[in-house]
């Protein structure tokens, strides 16, 4: 892994919060929180386009079927947020829309319908949380499915990305404001026509216990991390626990990380070891990464570090890529130990990912790197990390959220 050398890196007028780039066809897409999408050329870092929307963006862009979908998070008056369908080679829109809440976990698109979750349904906001459905080329709105229960001001958010297994949409969901149902607070399954099919509710509705991080599905098991500080593993099927696990942090303070799944491994964020509104030594470890087994839950390795690890690695040549306390790395899933790392300006909350020969990273001062192999690397490596730094036509749907108590923090 010695090969891996910096190609090029880009400065945005803002920083990257929780938002991660992609990169498809040869471009790198990125949205900033200050409100701007940039189109990058993935070799040279050269800027092909750029927008901006002049408010803040969290959710990651994502590229389907000619559409680069992305959105603001919400307007000044905590209510409304809004969807753009862009061209991918311009910038150009195609189409607008807007909705009441919070647009933060990525959509999904399939069988030409875009599907959109909505958040921000804490107190003090309320937005109805829900699942909404687009017309992919128009932006026409369809059904959507409401936490079940939902009133005005009632909550329900769904922070997280949404997951398609062929079969069922697959999320999580936050807490509610004034009902109490079953639907928050929860991991659900809904039909692609929006009909609600199982869900296993993992805390009382009004605590702040979202289940705020995506689901991953492997082996016939679904896999996701709630701020309850346990993670889980259902049946997508029907949505029965086949286990779940304390990752030892406390409650409310838990992952919003989508998991991953390499060499046998799952691996996962486990939140917050300790509240961060306690005053602390300095260097205080909080983030802790583990590495389970997938069929039990049990612990194979873990790793610690001052910052929280608020994405899931990205999994490319059986290698895991991630971000550590200020520095990008590559890891074996089997054992946890770091195989290559290097240093960026700061620490990052969004997702490494891996495309082309590329690995690329945005960091909390506004800075994207892109890493590349040598031509003068080891061919075998060479030609193994090639096969395996791919993107689908789906881009990778791992956005998730802070938790509610620095969300709107300034």
């Amino acid at each position: 892994m010695s090969g891996l050398q910096l190609l090029w890196t880009y400065k945005s007028g803002s920083t990257y919060d929780l938002a991660s780039p992609i990169e498809v066809g040869g471009i790198v897409y990125a949205a900033d929180a200050g409100g701007n999408v940039v189109a990058l050329n993935a070799t040279s870092g050269s800027i092909v386009w750029s927008r901006a929307f002049g408010a803040e963006m969290k959710m990651t862009p994502s590229l389907y079927d000619g559409h680069l979908v992305v959105a603001t998070f919400i307007n000044k008056a905590g209510t409304m947020s809004a969807l753009y369908s862009l061209d991918p080679k311009t910038g150009g829109t195609q189409w607008t829309a807007s909705l009441p809440g919070g647009m933060h976990g990525s959509p999904l698109a399939f069988n030409g319908q875009l599907y959109v979750p909505l958040s921000l349904g804490d107190p003090g906001f309320c937005n109805p949380g829900g699942v909404y459905m687009f017309d992919e080329a128009t932006g026409s709105t369809g059904l959507h499915w409401l936490t079940e229960g939902s009133v005005s001001a009632d909550g329900g958010a769904v922070w997280s990305p949404l997951t398609y297994d062929g079969s069922r949409i697959l999320f999580g969901t936050g807490n509610t404001c004034v009902t109490a149902p079953s639907t928050s607070n929860a991991i659900l399954a809904i039909s692609p026509s929006t009909q609600f099919l199982w869900n296993y509710q993992t805390a009382s509705p009004f605590t702040d216990d979202d289940v705020g991080g995506g689901v991953i599905e492997s082996g016939g098991i679904a896999y996701v991390t709630g701020k309850t500080g346990y993670i889980y593993a259902l049946h997508p099927s029907n949505g029965s626990l086949v286990w779940q696990r304390n990752l030892g942090v406390p409650d409310l303070y838990g992952s919003y990380a989508m998991p991953s799944i390499a060499a046998g491994t799952l691996i996962t964020s486990a939140g917050y070891r300790y509240d961060p509104f306690t005053a602390m030594p300095e260097g205080t470890q909080y983030g802790i990464l583990d590495g389970l087994d997938p069929a039990t839950g049990e612990g194979r390795w873990q790793i610690n570090a001052v910052s929280p690890f608020y994405q899931p690695p990205a999994i490319a040549a059986n290698m895991a890529f991630t971000t550590i306390d200020g520095t990008v790395d590559a890891l074996d899933p089997a054992t946890g130990k770091i195989l290559w790392t290097s240093p960026i300006e700061g620490d990052s909350r969004s997702q490494v990912i891996v495309a082309n020969d590329e690995v690329v990273v945005a960091d909390g001062t506004g800075r994207l790197y892109a890493y590349g192999l040598p031509t003068s690397a080891n061919e075998v490596v060479r030609r193994r990390t090639a096969a395996a730094f791919t993107v689908a036509r789906r881009p990778i749907r791992f956005v998730n959220h802070i938790p509610a108590f620095c969300r709107f923090r300034g």
